[in-house]
């Protein structure tokens, strides 16, 4: 049976926090109505395409901005369309919705709970109430910790929390007192994300004008070490650079991302891939636009692009290596017609060396301290092979 992911962006936020880049929309009233009837139209043109149709949804995402800001009716109206466009792999599909906690009433529960939801991402981004107020957030941590057990209460108990370190000034003893008390509460996954300065975010310019200073490579690599020791010792398993996990909770989402499955991204500026046809395409990220071409019956596409063979490699070689599944070599090679593979192997030979990765039965995989400086080993990696296949 042929499968894909749904994602579905929703771009409206109360007010845009100052180290975001995504495309949202800060707004006083969501435009609910209109929103979704869009989001509606670009499922039936999706329906109706050969790349699409007849296929079934193996997992469905809404990402934003803050999906939370909708309503349980809304969110119901998009699921019953697409089950009946498409039809899901099976009745019990993954849906996430990623949430604000402060949205986290047991009423509002309830509402996405009926409309099918059956896994949250609650951005808390930390429980100390310093780093909180830095990253503008609107929360504190008693309201992280009712919107779990709420959601628990209501039978939503397939959780995952947002953890973002390396903010300024943020101290070892910080980091471990949020890892403490996240792993005491009954959740089933955190991701955890190194602060990254955004050009054209306050946090930049803030950054610019010396209000702060970025932590220094070294000591983001000891925080990010500190999680790598603290999260598999409480039961969450690493099986992604920046995501941890209980048994049997990895999101399924995500692992089709990561394994270069096909997605279909609906809403402003959301992203879609088709494997087969080797495509990756974007919605348009003005609203304005995004309405007016699904009105005329149009896809909203801002851009489209072929990926070559020596992107696909460098895109699978990535993604490979960021999961604890790894890059089988073998099966790269017969894809993409390597057969020079004298240099690669040398530099293999010289990773293992420096414990940065571990091979076996023809797996590459990422050491724990390869995965502390993920970037550069990939890195490595993929320009010695651009240079042989050139």
């Amino acid at each position: 049976m042929s499968t894909f992911s749904l994602y579905i962006h929703v771009p409206f936020c109360a007010k845009k926090c100052p180290y975001c880049d995504f495309t949202t929309f800060a707004v006083r009233t969501v435009p609910e109505e209109e929103y979704c009837r869009s989001l509606q139209r670009e499922l039936q043109l999706y329906s109706e395409d050969p790349r699409f149709q007849g296929r079934r949804i193996r997992s469905i995402f809404w990402g934003g901005g803050t999906p939370s800001l909708l309503s349980g009716d809304t969110v119901s109206k998009i699921h019953n369309l697409a089950q009946k466009l498409f039809g899901y792999v099976s009745p019990d599909i993954e849906i996430t919705l990623e949430s604000n906690p402060i949205h986290l009433v047991p009423n509002s529960i309830s509402r996405l709970a009926e409309a099918g939801v059956n896994r949250l991402s609650i951005g808390a981004q930390s429980l100390q109430p310093r780093i909180l107020s830095l990253l503008g957030r609107d929360h504190c941590a008693d309201d992280i910790r009712n919107a779990v057990f709420y959601a628990v209460g209501k039978g939503i108990d397939n959780i995952n929390l947002d953890l973002i370190f390396s903010v300024p000034d943020q101290t070892p003893e910080e980091l471990g007192q949020d890892l403490q008390e996240f792993t005491e509460l009954p959740i089933t996954h955190i991701s955890t994300y190194n602060l990254t300065i955004e050009r054209g975010t306050p946090f930049y310019q803030a950054v610019a004008n010396g209000v702060f200073h970025k932590l220094s490579e070294d000591v983001e690599r000891s925080l990010y070490e500190i999680i790598l020791q603290t999260l598999p010792s409480r039961g969450y398993a690493h099986y992604e650079v920046s995501n941890f996990a209980k048994p049997g909770h990895e999101c399924a989402h995500n692992l089709q991302y990561w394994s270069r499955q096909d997605y279909l991204g609906i809403g402003v500026g959301a992203h879609s891939f088709h494997r087969t046809s080797r495509l990756r395409w974007a919605n348009s990220a003005s609203l304005k636009e995004y309405h007016s071409r699904l009105q005329g019956s149009s896809f909203p596409e801002a851009w489209r692009e072929e990926l070559s063979s020596s992107e696909e490699f460098s895109e699978t070689v990535m993604l490979g290596l960021r999961t604890r599944n790894g890059l089988d070599i073998r099966s790269i090679e017969d894809y993409f017609n390597l057969n020079d593979f004298t240099k690669l192997n040398g530099l293999l030979t010289s990773l293992i060396e420096a414990r940065l990765i571990r091979t076996e039965d023809d797996i590459v995989r990422l050491t724990d301290s390869g995965f502390a400086c993920a970037d550069s080993v990939i890195s490595e990696i993929v320009s010695l092979q651009n240079q042989d296949s050139r």
